[in-house]
């Protein structure tokens, strides 16, 4: 199964906050649009199966929250990151220049 759309913004965001860790006054917010409801769905939950898992440098594995118990084989990324990330269903062409 492919690294789901919606976790190219997780992974930009995951560079951003390694970026933030250091430089405590730089901010970032990603908005996500897709025209697919479902697909918006799973990104506001943010929890994927362990498989989905895509190869990480070691310096990123600490954004990565592996589940326990009834979540084991489930995988979510810190809050700090999930916070910053917004998600609406929308189709881009509504969006005309008047």
């Amino acid at each position: 199964m492919p690294w789901p759309l919606e976790n190219e913004y997780y992974s930009f965001a995951i560079v951003l906050q390694e970026y933030k860790d250091t430089h405590p006054d730089f901010e970032y917010s990603i908005t996500g649009i897709d025209i697919d409801p479902i697909s918006i769905g799973k990104a506001k939950k943010a929890i994927y199966k362990g498989n989905n898992l895509p190869v990480l440098y070691n310096k990123y594995q600490k954004y990565v929250l592996h589940g326990k118990g009834n979540a084991k084989g489930f995988f979510t990324l810190d809050p700090a990151i999930r916070h910053r990330c917004h998600f609406f269903n929308a189709n881009l062409l509504d969006f005309e220049h008047h």
